[in-house]
């Protein structure tokens, strides 16, 4: 990138202009319509494309520091002084035209739409803006100690810096909002946190927008847990947990007019028939329940009681008794020693 220090202020760009989208929406309307108007299909196949741009890690940062506003979105906000790419002779402090400032004095270079700001307060601080609006200089006040007392002092400060400091606080807000109910992420695939976020700021757009639309007044997580419960629609495929009884399994694994029969599997697995750590690659296709094909299909399908303990077999068993279910918990099931 080429910085120069002769500024151009871009023209023909009317930054005052509604850019938001304006939706007439039903007062029947519920929390899966506004989401829907935020989460669309473009918007998702655009983060799963930048996910998997992300996950090739094939991002010219040069290339694309100015993406957003070739997309006519845009940006002002700080930076740190040592990214890449930022004109080293206004960021660096260890350069004299750096050292030589004093408070309230700034510097502008900048390349193509691209803005860098340095501006001298206590510390120094770098921003970079597309914004056609702040290029002037303004005054702010700040306490200055002069012969040990302290007094009100007018310095300089760039437009730019005020302009910033007075919208920031809406990104600050949404990400405190959302941080009190996000989803938990844990593990090194840290793009996956991307689509995620994006999520969450998909819903609390939605949820904002449900307030102001006159409904009654709902939290984030109600709001959360009602749209949760609009996108599955009453149609649920959570695999019940049977530790309570077998009477829901009997059901479906005595009912005749289902074609159960044993489909081969790519992975090996414990028999959930046989008494025995004995491993198959065959399940039924119905009840998807890891069985032999013979003796322990029959059994399984014609007796109340159909847990099999095999004679030809001494090694290890897999339950501590041969009465009940099979285990059906997460992990390796519970060993006991042959007697």
């Amino acid at each position: 990138m080429r910085w120069t220090s002769t500024i151009q202020p871009l023209e023909g760009i009317n930054f005052h202009e509604e850019v938001g989208m304006r939706v007439e929406m039903d007062n029947d309307s519920n929390c899966l319509d506004y989401f829907q108007l935020l989460f669309t299909h473009d918007v998702y196949q655009l983060i799963i494309h930048k996910t998997k741009r992300f996950e090739r890690q094939k991002r010219q940062l040069e290339d694309n520091s100015l993406e957003l506003e070739k997309k006519g979105i845009r940006a002002c906000g700080t930076v740190r002084g040592n990214r890449k790419y930022l004109p080293q002779d206004i960021v660096d402090q260890q350069c004299e035209q750096v050292k030589s400032l004093v408070r309230g004095e700034s510097l502008f270079p900048q390349s193509g739409n691209l803005i860098c700001v340095t501006w001298k307060d206590r510390k120094l601080v770098h921003l970079l803006s597309t914004l056609p609006e702040g290029l002037g200089i303004g005054q702010i006040e700040r306490r200055v100690k002069t012969r040990g007392q302290w007094q009100r002092q007018n310095i300089a400060q760039p437009q730019l810096i005020k302009l910033y400091n007075s919208h920031m606080g809406g990104v600050d807000l949404g990400d405190q909002r959302i941080a009190t109910c996000c989803r938990l992420m844990k593990g090194n695939i840290w793009y996956y946190k991307i689509f995620f976020h994006m999520l969450e700021v998909a819903v609390l757009n939605a949820h904002i927008m449900y307030r102001r639309a006159g409904h009654p007044r709902v939290t984030i997580v109600k709001f959360k847990e009602n749209l949760v419960r609009e996108l599955i629609g009453g149609n649920s495929f959570r695999r019940n947990n049977f530790s309570g009884g077998n009477v829901a399994v009997q059901d479906v694994r005595f009912d005749r007019q289902q074609f159960h029969h044993p489909v081969a599997t790519d992975t090996h697995r414990n028999c959930k028939i046989h008494i025995q750590r004995v491993e198959t690659v065959y399940e039924c296709s119905v009840c998807q329940v890891r069985m032999c094909p013979a003796p322990c299909f029959e059994r399984y399908h014609t007796l109340q009681t159909y847990l099999f303990d095999d004679p030809s077999r001494n090694g290890p068993k897999r339950l501590k008794d041969s009465h009940g279910r099979p285990r059906n918990g997460p992990g390796r099931p519970l060993q006991r020693r042959s007697r």
